[in-house]
């Protein structure tokens, strides 16, 4: 049981711009609609508050086919095995590690509570290796592999318990 994938770099500069836009977005459509609100009847703000909604909407979407690129980029590769994990090219038996803690947070895709969905790097590594601690995240790209990830994790948590203090 493995589970290849990659390392996920988030980009600030991405991240920041990305919001911007959702929130100029937000600006334009809250002043066209206090400002028909004046002037229009019922018909006319629900009409404007649909277009609003359309225009968020559209913009979610650019989000989902993007995916991940919208946040910042895949680096190297990891394999994720029951018993070590190998990095680029380099093999480390869980029994080498200390402090070894795997997060498995959401997928590629996966619809956040409101509006959009998760972008599937948010998935956390960490460990300490010859005194020093690595911490990374990594990408999952999908509701099945989520689900595949789930139970290698819980495979290597019966071999190798997580750290008391998390």
């Amino acid at each position: 049981m493995d589970y290849q994938t990659l390392i996920f770099e988030e980009s600030k500069k991405k991240v920041v711009k990305e919001w911007l836009i959702v929130g100029g977005i937000l600006i334009i459509i809250i002043a066209i609609l206090l400002l028909k609100a004046l002037y229009l009847s019922g018909i006319g703000v629900i009409s404007i508050g649909y277009l609003g909604y359309w225009l968020f909407k559209v913009k979610n979407e650019s989000y989902k086919e993007m995916g991940i690129k919208s946040y910042g980029k895949k680096r190297d590769q990891i394999i994720i095995y029951e018993d070590s994990i190998k990095i680029r090219d380099q093999l480390i038996p869980y029994s080498d590690l200390k402090k070894l803690t795997i997060y498995v947070d959401e997928y590629s895709g996966m619809p956040k509570q409101f509006f959009g969905s998760y972008h599937g790097g948010n998935n956390e590594i960490r460990f300490v290796y010859n005194g020093d601690l690595f911490s990374f995240n990594y990408w999952i790209k999908s509701k099945a592999d989520f689900t595949y990830v789930e139970k290698l994790v819980l495979e290597i948590e019966k071999k190798y318990p997580p750290p008391k203090d998390h």
